[in-house]
Formats: C-alpha cells, structure tokens, sequence
C-alpha cells in the first residue's frame, strides 16, 4: 500500500496537519465531548441538559443526550461499539438517577429512607426545609401513584418495593 512508504506518509501527516479543519471529526471523540459537555451541564446543574432549553447549545446537546438512552438500549449508532457502550455505562453508574425514571425514583426513594433512619419520621411536605418538604411532597405523589397505578409505580417490580418500603415504615404511615 502507498502509505507505508515513508516518504507518501510523511507527505499525507503534512497536509492532513495542515488541513486538518477540512476533515470530519472523529465519531468517537464528538460522542465523547458531548459526553463531556453533559456531565459538565449535570455537574453544574444538577439535572440533565433538556432538548427543549431556551438556551440553543443546552438545547444541542440535550438533544444528542435524549437520544443516546435509546442507542444504547437498541445497540444502534455510534453505542454499538464496546468502547463507548463502557464509557455510557460507567456513566449511568454515576449519574443514572438524573437520567433513568426507574433509577431516579430508587434514588429518591433511598434519600428518604436515609432520612426515617436518622430523624425516625416521615419528611413532611409542609417543612420549611427545601430538601425534606421535596422529600415529604414525593411521598405523598407516590401514594398517590400507588393508588393509581400510574407514572412509575405502574411498573410492578417499582410497586412492590414501594409496598415493601411502606411494609417495613407501617406505623409512620398511620394516620
């Protein structure tokens, strides 16, 4: 092949150095600082970038974010690949309960069990505290959902740990 001749690669290494901005970027490294871009915007903002942001480069990479849940279930686009499949997976590690509603929700249910442990009482939705008042208002939407069965407590694996959570708290929810 041509480009083992030292001299054709030296002469290509050149021109592509020279040229490079004329050339598509590498697949893998976009994915990657999209990726980036994403933890970046979560880190600062606590939540995932949305597809539907006022602010156009939030709104770009909110939409590259909604669809990589999807490539990775299907195993299609650039999240077939080994490589960034284990870069998307040691992510949703980290940051999966801001991104997947069943993980979120266990997530949420852990912060409240957290909180009985320590305090031995429900956190009420009437709190002047921000954290245990969202904690307090969760409760009460999830019974809700429960009587419902609806949003993610019509899923029966989420159900049953609700019933179990409630199961194992049943003299804090007595009225």
């Amino acid at each position: 092949e041509i480009m083992n001749e030292e001299e054709i690669r030296k002469e290509w290494d050149k021109f592509y150095n020279d040229y490079k901005s004329y050339f598509p970027e590498d697949s893998n490294k976009i994915w990657k600082d999209n990726l980036k871009k994403s933890i970046d915007y979560i880190k600062l903002n606590n939540k995932t970038p949305s597809s539907v942001d006022k602010d156009p480069g939030v709104k770009t990479i909110g939409k590259w974010f909604s669809r990589q849940n999807s490539n990775y279930k299907n195993k299609t686009d650039i999240l077939k690949e080994p490589e960034i499949r284990k870069e998307w997976e040691k992510f949703m590690e980290i940051y999966g309960h801001l991104v997947d509603n069943k993980l979120r929700w266990k997530h949420k249910l852990n912060n409240v069990k957290d909180y009985i442990k320590k305090e031995k009482k429900l956190p009420l939705p009437s709190s002047k505290n921000k954290d245990i008042k969202t904690m307090g208002c969760w409760i009460a939407n999830q019974k809700n959902n429960y009587r419902d069965k609806c949003e993610t407590l019509k899923e029966p694996d989420i159900s049953k740990e609700w019933e179990d959570f409630i199961e194992e708290n049943k003299l804090l929810f007595m009225d």
